[in-house]
């Protein structure tokens, strides 16, 4: 019977690395690289087994990782282990990787790259100096990068941390003076830079460090964190200095209040770690890390590069280090979250003023000031509108008492005056003066009683900015965003505030009713899970299940749905008849079998259900659903828009099903030329849709989501696949007549007014509308349009045919 890894590895490859020189000080088993995988499903989440969650051994030189070697069974191929082995290489940023079965050895060299099989492994002192020359550190002093790491026993040093940390030292060693740090908020930021700077004062590569935040409560947390330095350690405040310390803590106001900082010699510190740095440098860190300008510069955000923080990236340079939130949610370091986007009818449409009962302002506004139209960014912050608040609040509520009656929630609010009234609202609301809290300010005791994760209230905190950054509350599970965003770095920084791991807590909910989800973009979205389920039919084949379909708001039964039963390979599909009722017999005896619903209109539902002689009732959610009204004080407040996407009965967010669509797109359609030949084929193209909705891929869902009723299916997919520019019907029409009308022209006018006839039902109802059929509809009998085309076209078929692939000429793009 052949030796399992864990046997292989103790009897063949400890010994072997150990022939070369390796000690037991040197080697470290199962090293933990990531952790098992939190995964969305319904208002549920289950934990997914990571797979290659541990380097099978891991080493160490002088406190350095320098290699990795990944372990098979001995009757398994070497090889078979070389793609976990040339990630875990990348991962903990080491040259040398190993893979090996105990009998063959295979090397990945990431220098050249390369790999090759080999008789033996490298000796520590081997390896070592391969490490330094690859990092251009052979002629350094190391002992930053040598000293030992502080040993946390409530905290342990994750893999990406210490691949961070090392990257940092490093820069630091080849004399590069600004160093960025970009690590999504809950991913340690502060603890990797409390190891950086231990490794820095212990091995006395430095002496003096300050610690700069915007806020008081971040610096109490980053001063709370750095515990272990115990009295080196020193706040700064109120012009309070004390020069005998080694780490100092203090906020940029304090340092500018009486220019504070220009007392401090300009050569003082060795090392200013910038907090959050994402903000702005400009009136606000900039002058203080100028006045201190020879010592090391170390910044640390949450967020990448993007428009709105571009001087930061242009002072710093690009990261040394990026660990993105779609990374850590995959590592299971951080738990997903699911959108609820949830618009009014004002917030798309904009407010007419003429609505309105009622209007109530203060004799410091001359009413001439007032607008006839006011824009949804406006709300909240020139006017003010009660109605709307209120609806969003019971939305809110409504959800909550759906899911987690105590969930802890944050709400991002326009300015401190919108806070108050959102906050007096839920207390209204709910009869609960303690339900809401107004954090606004740093009062500690606010801010500690919401953190309190033991107390009962409150449990929804409204605020402004001031819970955007930094404060860690992991026990947060409903970010709510009831202010306008435009800043994708203030927007991931926001959602932050959600994505920390917590007890009894595998998702969080953005609760978006301003749109800001918007700026979700690739930072963000973690690949899906690989889930392996096998399922096999059971016999004997003598289950049943049957039931209704309806329409969820409505009630009404729909008629023609698909109801498809399925189980490994075993399916069996029917229809509803006009009643919504379905049968299913001669099933599978599985306790649980897979239920598809589909219908156009309708969103996909997927379930398990349990066969039984009792009728099931199942809801369809229609895809735009009739707004519910609310008139309060003359002004109209529906909800207009509410977005939930549900693939393969999870629901994820809007962007995650924009990529889902496109990798099973890309799946069937490689090329432009590809999808058009599928396109302008009827039967191919309805084979195409078909397979598309088995995979719960409905076009129709994403251009009612993305206002684009004027936009063809075929250019919505080349859009989403192949990143052409977006075109609308009426785009294609011009084209068509620009370039190819001229050829219509020779049959005579009769036939040109048909086929402009036919092009203008294109625009109004796509490619259906181009089809012989067509020329059956009333207004087109009324035209003779059929016994005119007969007699000036020889192959009808075929004349339409030409009139669609010119239409989906791919030579339009270069006239865009």
């Amino acid at each position: 019977m052949p030796l399992s890894e864990a046997d292989t590895r103790e009897k063949f490859v400890i010994p072997k690395l150990k022939e070369y020189g390796w000690t037991e000080e040197n080697i470290i088993r199962e090293y933990k690289i990531k952790s098992d995988r939190f995964y969305v499903k319904g208002e549920d989440y289950e934990i997914i087994k990571s797979p290659n969650k541990f380097a099978d051994i891991v080493l160490k030189v002088n406190n350095i990782i320098v290699g990795v070697v990944e372990v098979k069974r001995e009757d398994i191929p070497a090889d078979k282990g070389l793609p976990q082995a040339i990630d875990y290489a990348k991962r903990l940023d080491v040259p040398i990787a190993y893979t090996t079965n105990g009998k063959e050895i295979i090397i990945y060299d990431r220098r050249i790259p390369k790999t090759e099989r080999v008789d033996n492994f490298l000796s520590p002192k081997e390896l070592y100096q391969i490490y330094k020359e690859w990092k251009g550190l052979e002629d350094k002093n190391l002992s930053p990068l040598e000293y030992p790491y502080y040993n946390d026993p409530t905290k342990k040093l994750r893999s990406y941390q210490e691949t961070a940390i090392k990257r940092v030292i490093e820069a630091m060693l080849k004399g590069q003076k600004r160093i960025l740090l970009t690590m999504a908020t809950g991913t340690g930021k502060t603890f990797t830079s409390f190891q950086i700077v231990w490794k820095l004062i212990k091995s006395g590569f430095i002496s003096r460090v300050l610690f700069l935040t915007d806020r008081i409560f971040l610096r109490d947390q980053a001063y709370e964190a750095y515990e272990p330095f115990k009295g080196a350690r020193f706040k700064i405040e109120s012009g309070k200095f004390n020069k005998n310390r080694q780490i100092y803590f203090s906020t940029y106001q304090t340092l500018y209040t009486d220019n504070f900082y220009k007392q401090i010699p300009e050569d003082f510190f060795d090392l200013i770690i910038i907090d959050e740095c994402h903000r702005s440098r400009y009136g606000r860190w900039g002058e203080i890390v100028e006045h201190f300008k020879d010592a090391y510069h170390l910044g640390m955000t949450a967020t990448p590069r993007r428009e709105d923080n571009i001087d930061v990236y242009e002072y710093f340079g690009e990261p040394v280090f990026e660990y993105s939130l779609a990374q850590a949610i995959e590592d299971g370091y951080l738990v997903p979250y699911k959108i609820y986007k949830i618009l009014t009818n004002i917030d798309i449409e904009g407010l007419d003023i003429s609505q309105a009962e009622e209007i109530i302002y203060d004799d410091e506004i001359n009413p001439e000031n007032l607008k006839d139209f006011y824009l949804p960014s406006e709300f909240e912050r020139t006017i003010s509108l009660p109605d709307r608040t209120r609806k969003m609040c019971e939305k809110l509520l409504n959800i909550m008492n759906k899911t987690d009656k105590k969930a802890k929630t944050i709400i991002f609010c326009v300015d401190t005056e919108h806070a108050e009234i959102v906050k007096n609202t839920i207390n209204q609301l709910t009869n609960n003066e303690n339900f809401a809290v107004k954090i606004v300010h740093e009062d500690k005791n606010d801010l500690e009683i919401f953190r309190d994760s033991e107390s009962n209230y409150p449990i929804v905190a409204t605020t402004v900015d001031l819970l955007s950054t930094g404060v860690d509350i992991p026990d947060v599970k409903n970010i709510v965003f009831m202010r306008p965003i435009s800043s994708r770095v203030l927007f991931k920084q926001i959602i932050g505030r959600g994505s920390r791991l917590a007890n009894n807590k595998g998702f969080f909910r953005i609760i978006d009713f301003t749109n800001a989800t918007r700026l979700i973009d690739e930072w963000d979205i973690p690949k899906p899970p690989k889930l392996k389920v096998e399922e096999i039919p059971e016999e004997p084949y003598n289950k049943i299940i049957k039931g209704y379909v309806i329409d969820k708001d409505t009630k009404e039964p729909i008629f023609d749905a698909r109801v498809k039963i399925k189980i490994g390979r075993f399916e069996k599909e029917t229809y509803t008849n006009k009643y919504g009722y379905f049968e299913l017999k001669e099933l599978p005896s599985n306790p649980l079998l897979n239920i598809i619903i589909s219908k156009d209109g309708y969103v996909p539902l997927r379930r398990k259900v349990a066969p039984n002689e009792e009728n099931y009732f199942f809801e369809l959610k229609p895809i735009k659903k009739k707004p519910k009204k609310i008139t309060v004080r003359g002004i109209v407040v529906e909800i207009a828009e509410e977005i939930e996407v549900e693939v393969n009965g999870t629901n994820v967010s809007y962007a995650e099903y924009k990529r889902y669509v496109k990798e099973n797109i890309v799946k069937e359609i490689h090329t432009l030329e590809d999808l058009k030949d599928v396109w302008i084929n009827d039967k191919k193209r309805k084979e195409f849709l078909d397979k598309l909705k088995e995979k719960c891929i409905d076009i129709d869902l994403i251009r009612d989501l993305e206002d684009m009723d004027e936009v063809d299916g075929f250019d919505i997919m080349a859009h989403l696949v192949f990143d052409v520019p977006l075109l609308t019907r009426n785009d294609r029409v011009n084209y068509f007549i620009n370039k190819h009308l001229y050829k219509i022209d020779k049959y005579g006018r009769d036939i040109r007014d048909i086929v402009l006839s036919m092009l203008e039902k294109y625009k109004r109802g796509g490619i259906d509308n181009l089809s012989p059929k067509v020329l059956l509809t009333q207004d087109m009998k009324r035209k003779g349009a059929l016994n005119k085309l007969k007699a000036k076209v020889k192959n009808i078929p075929q004349f339409i045919n030409e009139i669609k692939s010119n239409i989906y000429e791919l030579e339009i793009y270069n006239h865009t």
